[in-house]
């Protein structure tokens, strides 16, 4: 990481650190508090660092994955129903609803859960090559950050929309730690 990444991503964990009521005695660190702290850290990405980094994504998905509301099976199958068209206008209306944004946070986050337990599966096994390919699929999963952004917004989930806005930096801490599987650290 170049020495401006290094500078800005600091300076977004001591704004989202500084919040209120974090650091206090009985607040424990998030977990993607914790996964900053890693990626702002000089960890090794060793085999232990790793399979920490891998229960840190597969709790942080978890605690996202709790914090979205659900659709009711009725919204669901709204959306179904909305999306089996090739109406443009239907389908633009579609995404930009409140269902779609809690579908698609769901699906992300559930996706992200299943994947960094696949994570945990595999690196136990100690099959680096799958390992790495692992942390690649994770990564992925974070690819649309700007949408998730949305999302969260169009829910009034504004603290998980901030947290989303470093999305780019949890992915290249992933990837990182795909490369430093595939050197065998």
């Amino acid at each position: 990481m170049n020495t401006a990444s290094k500078y800005l991503l600091a300076m977004a964990a001591l704004l989202h650190l500084s919040t209120p009521g974090y650091g206090q005695p009985s607040a424990k660190p998030s977990s993607y508090d914790q996964i900053l702290k890693f990626a702002l850290s000089s960890k090794p990405y060793d085999a232990a660092a790793r399979a920490t980094l891998a229960h840190l994504f597969a709790s942080y998905c978890r605690d996202v994955l709790a914090a979205v509301p659900t659709n009711t099976p009725a919204e669901d199958a709204w959306i179904s129903q909305e999306g089996n068209t090739t109406d443009a206008n239907k389908i633009s209306r579609l995404l930009q609803t409140a269902e779609w944004s809690r579908h698609q946070l769901k699906d992300t986050f559930s996706t992200c859960v299943t994947r960094a337990s696949e994570l945990m599966v595999i690196q136990s096994k100690k099959e680096l090559d799958s390992e790495a390919a692992a942390f690649v699929s994770l990564a992925a999963n974070f690819n649309e950050d700007t949408d998730l952004r949305s999302y969260a917004r169009r829910l009034g989930m504004k603290s998980i929309a901030d947290q989303f806005g470093l999305l780019p930096t949890l992915r290249r801490v992933l990837m990182i730690a795909a490369l430093r599987t595939l050197e065998g650290t």
